[in-house]
């Protein structure tokens, strides 16, 4: 069976875009989608019942994240005149809830890694 979850780094190839900057000024805001390509790593993980419930709960933390931060920034940008700050904000919630999805999804893995080897060794 094949995780699925891999495919989320096909994303992380748009974050190339960014290199090209000739091709517009706007193209530098596809750099945080080079997060994406850390998903190629799960290419090797065999999903099970706990990984999916992992992935369930760190997508729910990372979905929080994103809707509490992007009402912050929504209301920031009523205050904000300047289109670089504007920029900067947008790309914050999404960054901000990518890592938060990362690094909580790595964290169960690794406390389920701890687990299954204090196991194995009783």
């Amino acid at each position: 069976m094949k995780n699925n979850l891999a495919y989320l780094g096909f994303l992380g190839l748009f974050g190339f875009l960014g290199f090209f900057s000739f091709l517009g000024e706007n193209v530098n805001q596809a750099f945080p989608l080079l997060g994406f390509l850390f998903f190629f790593y799960y290419a090797k993980v065999t999903p099970d019942e706990f990984f999916w419930l992992h992935v369930k709960n760190a997508a729910t933390r990372a979905f929080f994240t994103w809707m509490t931060l992007g009402v912050v920034v929504y209301c920031g940008a009523l205050l904000i005149d300047n289109v670089a700050y504007l920029r900067l904000l947008t790309m914050l919630p999404m960054v901000t809830a990518l890592l938060v999805f990362i690094i909580s999804l790595e964290i169960a893995e690794q406390r389920e890694k701890k687990v299954l080897q204090y196991e194995y060794e009783d």
